[in-house]
C-alpha cells in the first residue's frame, strides 16, 4: 500500500529551519523551505503544505505572521511555531535590566 507523503513548509532556513526540515523529510515528509531572503514566495511555499513550521528569527515571526495573516489560509493547515530564543537576549549593561527601585 502506498500512502502519499505529507508536505511540510518550513519557513526559516538557519540551522534551526535546516534541522527541523531534515527531521521531516527523514520521517517521510515533503519538505519545502522558505526564507524572506529566498527567491519563492511564502504563498507558493505553503499552499499545499498541510503543515507549516515556523523557524524564523525572532526578529522576523511579526513580519512573517503578517505575511501568513493575508493568505486567507484553510482552516485545516497546521501551523506549528519553533522560534527560539523567544525573550531578548540578556544584556548585563543595558538600562532596560535595571530594576526601579522607589525612594523611601
Amino acid at each position: 500500500m502506498h500512502t502519499q507523503s505529507r508536505i511540510v513548509a518550513i519557513l526559516g532556513t538557519g540551522a534551526w529551519g535546516s534541522a527541523l526540515g531534515k527531521i521531516a523529510g527523514d520521517n517521510g515528509s515533503k519538505t519545502q523551505f522558505w526564507s524572506h531572503r529566498g527567491q519563492m514566495s511564502l504563498e507558493s511555499v505553503v499552499q499545499n503544505a498541510e503543515v507549516i513550521v515556523s523557524a524564523v528569527a525572532m526578529k522576523g515571526v511579526i513580519p512573517t505572521a503578517q505575511k501568513l495573516s493575508v493568505l486567507n489560509l484553510p482552516t485545516t493547515k497546521i501551523i506549528v511555531t519553533a522560534t527560539i530564543r523567544t525573550r531578548p537576549r540578556y544584556d548585563p549593561y543595558s538600562l532596560t535590566n535595571l530594576a526601579v527601585i522607589p525612594a523611601p
